[in-house]
């Protein structure tokens, strides 16, 4: 993905769901996401996490709440 003049790559699984990011500067940051197997976030969520895909590649829809 390319935003902001920055390239970013980003790793899904076999569903689609990306669960990697990988950024393309000096660091090189590798940031995680990890999800339940509904889709749900498990643990502590990335707060930057770019893009607006979620589970199985599908868009997130910011006025859908998660059920606890």
């Amino acid at each position: 993905m390319y935003k902001g003049g920055k390239l970013t790559f980003l790793l899904a699984d076999h569903h689609g769901t990306s669960t990697t990011r990988i950024t393309n500067d000096a660091t090189q940051t590798i940031t995680r996401r990890k999800t339940t197997i509904f889709g749900g976030p498990r643990g502590t969520q990335p707060d930057n996490w770019i893009g607006d895909k979620g589970f199985v590649g599908g868009t997130k829809d910011p006025d859908i709440k998660e059920c606890e």
